[in-house]
């Protein structure tokens, strides 16, 4: 008796587990490029892995009748690195938002001469602005019920990628990498741009003051007139920046609606 349940035991994992792990891939791929998990400090593979569950155990199902691995159009290590690559991805567009807040944050301290920088969580260095910009971000994301966003991102795309397809069919919105990309910079100086816009009025006042006051070194003074202005201002611009990000969110929502139309 217990070395048929043992047998039973072992065909139905055996049956499973190829299934399991193609579900799981697509959203660990995701939390391992989704820049919200690195700021958020969430570096365990235990987190990720709970969260890549989370998502694929509603979508298993458990039919005797099924399809079986062999017959996927690619081999199962291959759908397997395909489904984490897809996952990447699709972290890659839902950090836009976050990128954006960083890069503006960065834009300005490189303006104002403040390019020394702490270590962030992906590796890198990252300014005081910026880190300021990216933990403001993480609150909106929170807030605005980010995580319900995402999950819809990764089920809405089985629909245009699904498992068993080897490649999608291409439509007029196969350049979403690039896009995304324009979206980043684009919305970067966008968000920075009031804060720069008075940073380089400062810069012209010195200009002036230079040219009329030649018993002042005004050089040694526009690090720290700059530095003093943008703390001034920053109270006023994260009240600006704040509805900025928050609709760079819900920019997020459509990408179901772009993905329809980069893959069909």
């Amino acid at each position: 008796m217990g070395l048929e349940l043992t047998t039973g035991l072992l065909d139905l994992f055996g049956a499973w587990a190829p299934w399991v792990a193609l579900a799981i891939a697509r959203p660990f791929g995701f939390s391992v490029f989704f820049m919200a998990f690195q700021w958020a400090q969430v570096s365990t593979g235990m987190i990720r892995m709970a969260f890549a569950v989370a998502l694929a155990l509603p979508a298993l199902h458990f039919d005797p009748d099924g399809r079986a691995i062999s017959e996927l159009s690619m081999p199962f290590m291959a759908t397997l690195a395909k489904e984490v690559a897809i996952g990447g991805f699709l972290g890659f567009i839902a950090s836009v938002p976050l990128a954006i807040a960083v890069g503006a944050g960065g834009i300005l301290d490189f303006y104002r001469g403040a390019t020394q920088g702490m270590s962030d969580p992906s590796g890198g260095q990252v300014t005081a602005i910026s880190s300021l910009m990216a933990v403001t971000s993480l609150w909106i994301f929170a807030s605005v019920g980010g995580f319900w966003t995402v999950s819809s991102i990764i089920y809405s795309s089985y629909a245009a990628w699904p498992v068993s397809s080897t490649f999608p069919v291409l439509a007029q919105g196969a350049g979403l990498v690039i896009d995304m990309i324009e979206r980043i910079i684009a919305g970067s100086l966008f968000l920075c741009a009031p804060v720069l816009i008075i940073l380089f009025i400062s810069d012209v006042v010195h200009l002036v003051s230079s040219k009329f006051g030649k018993n002042i070194n005004v050089t040694h003074m526009a690090f720290s007139s700059k530095a003093l202005i943008a703390v001034m201002v920053l109270p006023f611009f994260m009240l600006v920046a704040i509805q900025s990000m928050r609709s760079s969110y819900d920019w997020l929502n459509s990408v179901n609606d772009v993905m329809n139309r980069a893959f069909q």
